[in-house]
């Protein structure tokens, strides 16, 4: 779940933990046509936001009737609502904790292990002692990422 933030145009408050007009909520979304998209290695959902009782779905492609979902792919924000079950199709959707389902899924793929990073090999300088990988995805354990620590201390720029 994003952070709560302003709105620039407006100034209102932004809080998607209470706010229902802001749209779906889901983890991974991507809406009609947009094909191909990839999730890999991601942590899914909130600790105790994401559950059944909240009115969370694992799945669902119709925001209209399952308005909270951890994959939302394929939906239309435009009436009639029509889906597209293509979206779903063609994306590749593995390694990922699913806080919902409170395991690592592989959706695409026979399971395997993932690396520390895609494009690093080595942890980054402005990590210093906070642990790398910020995120297991293997336990949706996560830990201190850098970039949220400056802004949520007011110095999104300011490297430590």
């Amino acid at each position: 779940m994003r952070s709560n933030f302003d709105n620039g145009f407006t100034g209102e408050l932004i809080d998607d933990s209470t706010q229902d007009e802001n749209g779906p909520k889901c983890a991974a979304a991507a809406s009609t046509y947009s094909y191909w998209m990839t999730y890999v290695g991601s942590v899914l959902g909130a600790p105790g936001i994401t559950t059944p009782a909240s009115g969370y779905a694992d799945e669902s492609t119709d925001w209209t009737t399952q308005p909270s979902a951890i994959w939302l792919l394929g939906w239309n924000p435009i009436e009639p609502y029509t889906t597209d079950p293509n979206v779903a199709a063609t994306a590749v959707r593995d390694g990922n904790w699913d806080v919902l389902l409170g395991k690592q899924t592989w959706l695409t793929t026979a399971a395997a292990p993932l690396p520390a990073s895609c494009y690093l090999t080595s942890k980054p300088v402005f990590f210093g002692s906070n642990p790398w990988p910020w995120v297991d995805p293997t336990t949706g354990t996560t830990h201190v990422l850098p970039a949220k620590a400056r802004y949520d201390a007011g110095t999104p720029n300011t490297v430590l």
